[in-house]
């Protein structure tokens, strides 16, 4: 059915469309309709940012438009959201930035489908009942007139039916508490209906038809930017008016230009009035519980307590509930300090009442460390807690909020990750760092208390060999074996450490020299004896000792460990399989050049600059913006031109506290001797940190004096750090993250996902970058479960926002495989070798 609808109705219908828009505050209020196999816009709401146009249309098959949906279903349709729903997303209506709709179907009395009646909003919008009633009674007043135009037979009737739609429009009107009024700006006329009217307290005709009759009411102190506001396209303000009994009413008024002259002058202006007084009484009074209701909402996931100004309880959650012990009903109006108690974890006495502390303070109150929560039913949890102050809006508190959530597994967690930070994982023994820890209090003891300890350096013999011939899982297996025997031989008291590879430590306290031989030497003996099955085949190894003794006259613990070293060296030297002490370097047999780059050693080279930068590309798997990516590595150049990696002189310069000077060498020579070479290549840099460094607090000044220097813009420059460097030294290593990143510079979390712990600290320490471990990477063709690994930690990081890196790509199916998993950046010989710095820029 095509009939013409009359400009007369079309006329009324865009009212309808204009005030529905203008009460609801919307921009576009639309009445559609369909024409054979198109559906188009038929009236459009004159509101300001309303994207559609009357003959605009669309084709119904497939269209994807919210009408197109009520059409066919013949139902309404809300939608408050289409970017936050997957459905609705991509549909046209979204291009035009309308993301909220609700429409109703509209019908010819034969039930064949006109069109529909729909509000569009470019924001979030669930349309209230109020809402949906208002365009309810829209729809019945359109298809009120539908029915009369489609009846020939009752023509006669039409205009008195008309006139009852006209009421009925009037009414949806009054009803929704609404005064309209209507302003010809070129006459200075008016109109005002009964509801604007009685709004003020009078009857429709006690107010004329002038603008004055508005104006002349308007409270003196808004009336100027009332005035104001009428002059605009679109206005929405809030203002009192004089009520007929002179009290002064809230209005809000809200209002839009319908009508233009050819030149774009504003002719005629229509707008709706809605009584806001209450709203505004309730305002004050609701302010307070607003605020303890914003509070408690926010922090409704852990345990909330809320106080009066007293400190006495008015409320917990469930959550509370559970972990005081105490339920709601038992723990109204008593002391928080009686429900919620604290103790201190290490001393067992009563800590400060945080509430009390926020109340009088008048300020939010943390407590710094995990304190121990003391239940009602006598179990302890630790936790972590902060109170704040809840206030009136004139400031004056009320009560407190406080805020706590138990962390007794994560408590657990810090103590498991604490003994893995000191713990070598494959065999069990003390590491390096806690073995170098038991040294410096062996050697304060020595010093302050005339105890005499001797320290053992033990290196395997003939490992390699079957670590080689039968592999990696042999290697490690006869590691544990070799433990275990060091753990028998070991006196009651004695300290055992794994110190890296193949090398071990023991330390022997309250012990003269000739009885820690006789020990060392029941220990070789035992590993010369030790028969190691694997494949069908028997291995045997043996052990090189050196011993040095630790008095009060002793050196400090890092040339003690070099004492033992150079003993053990002279062992293997004079035949291995024995153990010889230290008796001063003309004692011992001399060193090979590996061995000799001691302390003194490792300086002059520093001093002489014989380490030499060489670089590693990144390449990125992703469109960039053209910068190449190196990572700068060190190397070691002796008289004879040869070159040493870093295997050759680390752990050197680790044992005799100088990885701080190399890194100052490296960021010194980087930003400095190489800063604008750098930068002419268009090169960005990768500068690795040592723990050691991470622990100097010269660390970060030093950095920023190199940067305020260099020609080496901030942003080029990328700090990596290892993951257990990170964990072992999370507090300074955040500190150094935090002004690192603030000034411009790029922080990489190297050798990432080996630790159990590996996403534990990005929420604490918010990095750039994660390097994926190179044993990861490499296994990724051969398993599934380290591809699996390997596609997690990439989703993860690029989730938390950082770029990922796959490092140890060493062959094209890696990098293939690598880039199909949507990793951001590859490194290893796939992509590119290890070459001297001066050869890259």
């Amino acid at each position: 059915m095509q009939l013409t609808v009359p400009d007369a109705v079309q006329a009324k219908w865009q009212g309808i469309v204009d005030i529905m828009a203008q009460i609801t505050g919307v921009p576009a209020g639309l009445i559609m309709r369909i024409v054979g196999d198109q559906i188009g816009v038929f009236v459009a709401s004159r509101t300001e940012g309303n994207p559609y146009h009357p003959g605009e249309s669309e084709t119904l098959s497939g269209s994807g438009l919210y009408c197109e949906t009520v059409i066919r279903s013949r139902d309404a349709l809300l939608v408050a959201d289409a970017l936050a729903d997957p459905l609705w997303r991509s549909n046209p209506d979204v291009a035009r930035n309308m993301v909220s709709y609700l429409g109703y179907p509209i019908s010819w009395p034969d039930r064949t489908p006109f069109g529909t009646i729909c509000l569009l909003d470019d924001r979030h919008n669930a349309y209230t009942e109020f809402y949906k009633a208002l365009v309810l009674q829209f729809r019945g007043i359109i298809e009120d007139d539908l029915e009369l135009i489609h009846v020939d037979a009752r023509r006669a009737a039409a205009e008195d039916a008309l006139a009852a739609s006209e009421r009925r429009w009037r009414f949806a009107l009054e009803g929704a508490g609404q005064g309209v009024w209507d302003f010809d700006l070129r006459t200075g006329s008016a109109f005002y209906s009964r509801g604007w009217k009685s709004m003020l307290g009078h009857a429709d005709d006690e107010i004329g038809g002038g603008q004055d009759e508005w104006s002349s009411r308007l409270h003196p102190d808004d009336r100027a930017r009332s005035l104001s506001a009428a002059r605009e396209v679109a206005s929405e303000i809030e203002y009192r008016m004089r009520h007929k009994d002179g009290r002064w009413v809230w209005i809000l008024s809200r209002g839009t230009v319908v009508e233009r002259a050819a030149d774009g002058t504003a002719l005629r202006k229509i707008g709706t009035h809605t009584d806001i007084t209450a709203l505004k009484q309730a305002e004050e009074a609701l302010s307070a519980e607003k605020e303890r209701l914003r509070i408690t909402l926010s922090s409704i996931g852990d345990a909330v307590i809320c106080t009066d100004a007293e400190a006495r309880v008015t409320f917990l959650n469930p959550v509370a509930e559970r972990l005081t012990g105490w339920p709601q009903a038992e723990a109204l109006d008593r002391p928080v300090a009686e429900v919620f108690r604290l103790v201190d974890e290490a001393t067992g006495g009563t800590v400060p009442d945080p509430v009390r502390l926020c109340l009088d303070r008048g300020e939010p109150f943390y407590l710094e460390d995990e304190v121990t929560l003391a239940t009602r039913g006598g179990e302890t949890r630790h936790i972590r807690d902060s109170a704040a102050p809840v206030r009136t809006a004139a400031g004056e508190v009320i009560g407190a909020v406080l805020v706590f959530q138990d962390v007794t597994k994560a408590r657990a967690l810090q103590r498991e990750l604490a003994h893995s930070a000191l713990h070598d994982a494959l065999t069990g023994l003390p590491n390096r760092t806690a073995f170098e820890q038991r040294l410096q209090q062996a050697w304060d003891q020595a010093r302050d208390q005339r105890r005499r300890h001797v320290l053992c350096f033990l290196d395997l013999d003939r490992f390699k060999p079957v670590n080689d011939s039968a592999g990696h899982a042999a290697g490690d297996a006869l590691l544990r074996e070799v433990a275990g025997l060091i753990r028998s031989a070991a006196r009651i008291g004695d300290f055992a450490a794994r110190l890296g590879g193949d090398e071990f430590g023991l330390l022997l306290e309250d012990c003269a020299t000739v009885d820690a031989e006789v020990v060392v030497r029941g220990l070789i003996g035992a590993l010369e004896g030790l028969r190691f099955p694997w494949d069908g085949r028997i291995h045997t190894i043996g052990a090189s000792a050196g011993l040095t003794a630790i008095t009060e006259a002793s050196p400090r613990p890092a040339e003690l460990l070099t004492q033992a070293d150079a003993a053990c060296y002279a062992a293997k030297a004079a035949g291995r399989s024995r153990a010889l002490v230290y008796e001063g370097q003309d004692g011992m047999v001399p060193l090979q050049p590996r061995q000799v780059l001691g302390a003194a050693g490792l300086r002059r080279a520093i001093d002489t600059n014989r380490f030499r930068l060489f670089a590693q590309e990144l390449r990125d798997l992703r469109p960039g913006d053209g910068t190449r990516h190196v990572e700068l590595l060190l190397r070691l150049e002796d008289g004879s031109g040869t070159v040493f990696e870093p295997g050759g002189f680390i752990p050197a310069a680790e044992r005799y506290d100088l990885m701080v000077s190399l890194d100052h060498w490296v960021i010194r020579t980087a930003l400095g001797r190489y800063g604008q070479r750098i930068r002419d290549g268009n090169l960005s840099i990768g500068l690795n940190l040592s723990a050691h460094s991470l622990q100097d607090a010269r660390l970060w000044p030093f950095v920023q004096e190199q940067l305020r220097a260099s020609p080496l813009p901030s942003l080029r420059v990328h700090f990596e750090i290892t993951e257990t460097a990170l964990i072992n030294n999370l507090s300074a290593a955040s500190q150094f993250v935090a002004k690192a990143r603030s000034a411009g510079c790029g922080v990489t979390l190297d050798d990432f996902g080996t630790g159990i712990s590996s996403f534990t600290y990005l929420r604490q320490v918010p990095v750039d970058g994660l390097k994926i471990d190179g044993s990861l990477i490499r296994r990724i063709k051969g398993s599934l479960v380290d591809h699996a690994i390997v596609r997690s930690i990439n989703e993860i990081g690029h989730g938390l926002g950082t770029r990922t890196v796959a490092e140890s790509v060493e062959d094209d199916e890696t990098l293939r495989m690598v880039q199909d998993l949507g990793i951001d950046r590859a490194q290893g010989y796939a992509v590119g070798p290890v070459r001297p710095l001066d050869q890259v820029i």
